[in-house]
């Protein structure tokens, strides 16, 4: 909700946060910053445990699919020296739309197999250590209405 505004919402994409807690004498958690860019470095015991699970998870969670490499690279080639034909005036395209090339240039390239649909959540099996927390979840709902409230009093 903070940064909603300011950075561009990309359905192919993901951000991992880095949350800086300490605790105090009686155990209590607080949060001192959230960083949008944590370091994935592993110099400690601890950091390697963290971490390395936390990339571990991520991947699972990810689900990439495999793809076929020599098809990805011919693919590329093709394209690139399409791109050239183009630009010098000799258009020598099939009779086949940008799209459905672009289709039929996927399915190649993925063997047949999409990957998962924008909104379409992970399995359960591939979740890993991570629990959802937005959107569609209660407590994100109170931090938006309460986020809301909070702006309508600025103004």
């Amino acid at each position: 909700l903070c940064v909603e505004d300011d950075i561009l919402h990309q359905p192919n994409a993901f951000e991992v946060f880095g949350f800086d807690v300490i605790f105090d004498e009686q155990l209590s958690p607080w949060l001192i910053e959230v960083n949008s860019s944590p370091s994935l470095a592993r110099e400690t015991d601890l950091d390697t445990r963290i971490k390395e699970d936390l990339i571990y998870d991520t991947v699972i969670l990810v689900n990439p699919p495999a793809f076929n490499r020599v098809a990805l690279f011919d693919i590329c080639q093709r394209r690139c020296s399409q791109q050239c034909r183009d630009r010098n005036g000799k258009n020598l395209r099939k009779h086949i739309s940008e799209k459905d090339q672009l289709e039929n240039d996927l399915r190649e390239i993925l063997a047949n197999k999409l990957p998962r649909k924008y909104g379409e959540l992970p399995r359960a099996d591939l979740k890993g250590s991570y629990e959802r927390l937005a959107p569609g979840t209660p407590s994100f709902e109170r931090m938006k209405k309460a986020h809301s409230s909070y702006l309508d009093t600025l103004t």
